[in-house]
């Protein structure tokens, strides 16, 4: 809280993976970046971009074998009073 507000004042750590019943496609987390709307003001929104490579195939040791594609994942969190 900043204020006595509710406000966002940094994003971390961060990751992607993909679950359920894949059928042989995984997902290899490659990073990503972070910002703010409204910074350090209330309703402060957090947006989230992960950045990873889709793998039809295996990843042995984070290498992935095999047919691959990049992706990328845009996700969003507003706070709310």
């Amino acid at each position: 809280m900043v204020n006595k507000k509710p406000q966002f004042v940094s994003v971390s750590n961060y990751d992607s993976y993909l679950t359920g019943i894949n059928l042989e496609v995984d997902w290899l987390h490659k990073g990503g970046k972070a910002s703010f709307s409204k910074k350090n003001s209330t309703k402060d929104t957090a947006n989230i971009t992960v950045d990873g490579v889709y793998v039809l195939g295996v990843i042995i040791a984070g290498h992935p074998i095999g047919f691959k594609w990049n992706g990328s994942w845009k996700r969003s969190l507003t706070l709310k009073k």
